[in-house]
């Protein structure tokens, strides 16, 4: 599994950025709020790691399943699972979850 691996992490590391700048540029517009602080600048982080764990993967691509990068590929996981969260809160409020 070690090939699909890479090219999962390379090509998250490719459009981590480019989702970020994306949605930056959508927020430019929005009312501040802090939830919106803390969605854009947890997005940011994401793009950023996101392109730096791409560079490892494509540069180290033996280290795919180290246990460096399999704690940083968890931490992603759940920064992205909360950027969803926070996401769904701009768009559809705190109780979105309630059924």
């Amino acid at each position: 599994f070690s090939a699909p691996v890479q090219f999962l992490v390379v090509a998250g590391g490719i459009f981590a950025p480019i989702a970020a700048v994306a949605g930056l540029i959508a927020g430019m517009s929005a009312d501040p709020e802090p939830i919106l602080t803390y969605h854009r600048w947890l997005g940011v982080t994401i793009g950023v790691a996101g392109a730096g764990l791409g560079i490892w993967a494509w540069r180290r691509p033996w280290e795919d399943r180290g246990a460096g990068m399999i704690l940083a590929l968890t931490i992603m996981t759940i920064a992205i699972a909360v950027q969803g969260f926070w996401g769904a809160v701009l768009t559809h409020g705190m109780d979105h979850l309630s059924f």
